[in-house]
């Protein structure tokens, strides 16, 4: 009865190491709160790779389940994205209607190509979904916060993408199962696996350094609706005026060399409403509140960089004494500005 040799091919190896994986992910972010989907997602892996290993290495036909997991995947991405985002929580009973098809799957999963037809679109689905959250996120952490681009979740989007290509690799793998060889098909899943494994030790390395996130997303929405109602009714003159006492208090206080410096702390010193410095500034300059307080720290480096008396200063300790707290938002936001480089601008100046 224990006789049976089990002969273990290179996929096996990998859904081993996948397994590792995926199971220390779940160690490392098993007390993260904020990280809470990204453990569904290691889970999800780790069970998923257990069950593709003893499918595919028991020596005998019978019944499979890893089919349904295809169907699982979308949620586990939307729910990840809905986590990291500080979305606001989804009822129980919501939470079932997501994987509702996955159990419904399971009495089918002899039908794998449909299962897997069916599974692509709604991974699609939820993966469209997930980037719209995303967009949301960084457009609502750009008009509250200064620093809003060094919260940007701008690998959570490359994530997405790539299970967005997967689900397209997959819908094309299937319309070309019938006409493909056994060997291309184990190459092709053995790529599969590679990438997806690649994928989550990216993700493993992303959790243990806890990128700082943006937390405040529900609370400050409605003030978003608020600001684009304004605008239709308010006039032009009046946000000018607003936004020309704003800008006197930030610049005379030189808020703006605050590196996290929210919206709220301006409401604050300007004693005006939350609602009028978001309408006034995004009404009388087109910019989001971060657009508009890094354009003040680009004019603060510009009249700093050229003096006599600073040039013993680099330009990023000019730049971090101007507020900003990212090497890579800074020299971006400089370049988009200015038109060049800070260096290059340097150089300008003392010609």
């Amino acid at each position: 009865m224990f006789s049976q040799t089990v002969q273990l091919q290179p996929v096996n190896i990998l859904q081993i190491a996948f397994t590792v994986v995926s199971v220390l992910g779940v160690i490392l972010v098993w007390k993260m709160d904020r990280y809470r989907g990204v453990l569904f997602l290691f889970i999800y892996y780790s069970i998923l790779m257990i069950f593709n290993l003893y499918e595919e290495t028991r020596g005998q036909d019978g019944y499979i389940v890893t089919p349904i997991f295809t169907l699982i995947k979308g949620p586990i991405v939307y729910f990840l994205v809905r986590w990291i985002i500080n979305e606001k929580p989804i009822a129980s009973k919501l939470k079932f209607l997501h994987v509702a098809p996955a159990i419904l799957a399971l009495p089918f999963t002899q039908h794998v190509q449909l299962i897997i037809l069916i599974a692509t679109f709604s991974q699609i689905t939820y993966l469209i979904a997930s980037l719209k959250l995303i967009k949301r996120y960084h457009s609502i952490s750009m008009a509250v916060r200064s620093d809003a681009l060094s919260l940007k979740l701008d690998w959570v989007n490359k994530i997405i993408y790539v299970f967005f290509i997967f689900a397209l690799v997959d819908l094309l793998r299937l319309n070309l199962q019938p006409f493909n060889a056994i060997e291309i098909k184990a190459g092709w899943y053995f790529i599969d696996v590679l990438v997806a494994l690649l994928l989550m030790c990216f993700l493993v390395v992303k959790t243990a350094h806890q990128p700082e996130l943006f937390d405040d997303m529900v609370p400050y929405e409605d003030l978003k609706v608020k600001v684009l109602e304004c605008e239709q009714q308010s006039n032009l003159k009046l946000a000018q005026q607003l936004c020309e006492d704003i800008t006197k208090v930030v610049l005379e206080k030189e808020l703006y060399k605050k590196p996290r410096l929210s919206l709220i702390e301006v409401a604050n010193e300007t004693g005006f409403k939350l609602k009028d410095v978001s309408w006034s500034i995004n009404f009388a300059t087109g910019y989001n509140f971060c657009e508009f307080i890094n354009n003040m720290r680009v004019n603060e480096v510009k009249k700093q960089i050229v003096l006599p008396q600073e040039s013993h200063k680099s330009i990023l300790e000019i730049a971090f004494d101007s507020g900003f707290n990212s090497k890579s938002v800074f020299y971006s936001t400089f370049k988009s500005t200015v038109g060049m480089t800070p260096s290059k601008y340097r150089s300008s100046q003392k010609q």
